[in-house]
C-alpha cells in the first residue's frame, strides 16, 4: 500500500513481468493465463484440494474455448482436466468413454514439424555454446522437435491408460515442473500441452 498526494493509502499492484515478456514475445495473455491456471490446478491436486483444483481446471476450459482452436492439443488437455474432474465425482464411465475420445484425438495431432514450429534460441552461458546453436540451428530445430514428440506419445500412453483405469507409465506434472523453459514460444506451449494433463504425479 502506497499513499497518495493527498496522504489518502492507495493500493499499489506490481506488474506482471512475466505476462509482460511473455506478450513481447508474441504470446497472447490467453496463452499464459491458461498455463497457469492448469498449473494452479495441478498443485491444489497436490495439496488435496480437490474443488480449488476443478475450479482452475473449468477456468481454463473455458479460456480454452473463447481463445484456442480445438486442433490445439492445450484444447485437449483442457478437455482431459475436465475429463479428470468427472472421474473423480464419480462418473467414471462417462470419463472412460471421453477419455477414448481424447486418446484418438491425440494421435491425430500429436505430431509435429520442425518447420511449422516457433522454437527460440534458448539463453546459453557460453559463447560457445551460441555459437554451436547459430551453426546447427536446423539440426537443434529437428531434436527439439523429436523430444516433443516423444513428450505427446508418452502423453497420450497416459490418456490410454486413464481411458482403461490403469496405472499411468510416465510423470507428467512433477516432469514440467523441471521442463518448463522460461522462453514464450511452440516449446513452452506443447510441453504444457503434455505436462499439465491432470491424474499423473
Amino acid at each position: 500500500m502506497t499513499m497518495n498526494r493527498s496522504g489518502q493509502p492507495t493500493l499499489a499492484f506490481k506488474p506482471d513481468q512475466e505476462l509482460q515478456a511473455a506478450i513481447k514475445s508474441g504470446w497472447k495473455p490467453s496463452d499464459l493465463r491458461w498455463e497457469r491456471l492448469q498449473e494452479k490446478g495441478n498443485m491444489r491436486l497436490e495439496e488435496d484440494r480437490f474443488v480449488s483444483a476443478a475450479l482452475n481446471f473449468l477456468m481454463a476450459r473455458i479460456l480454452a474455448g473463447m481463445f484456442f482452436q480445438s486442433t490445439d492439443l492445450r484444447f485437449l488437455t483442457s478437455q482431459s482436466n475436465i475429463t479428470f474432474t468427472l472421474n473423480r465425482l464419480g462418473y467414471r464411465r462417462m470419463a472412460c468413454r471421453s477419455y477414448q475420445k481424447l486418446v484418438n484425438r491425440w494421435k491425430e495431432l500429436g505430431t509435429f514439424d520442425h518447420m511449422d514450429l516457433e522454437i527460440k534460441p534458448r539463453g546459453r552461458s557460453s559463447l560457445f555454446h551460441v555459437r554451436m546453436e547459430a551453426l546447427h540451428w536446423d539440426q537443434y530445430r529437428q531434436n527439439v522437435a523429436s523430444r516433443l514428440q516423444k513428450f505427446a506419445e508418452e502423453t497420450g500412453q497416459c490418456l490410454d491408460c486413464f481411458a482403461r483405469e490403469q496405472e499411468i507409465p510416465h510423470r507428467l506434472f512433477s516432469r514440467w515442473k523441471g521442463e518448463k523453459y522460461p522462453i514464450f514460444d511452440d516449446t513452452r506451449k506443447i510441453l504444457g500441452a503434455c505436462l499439465l494433463v491432470a491424474g499423473g504425479s
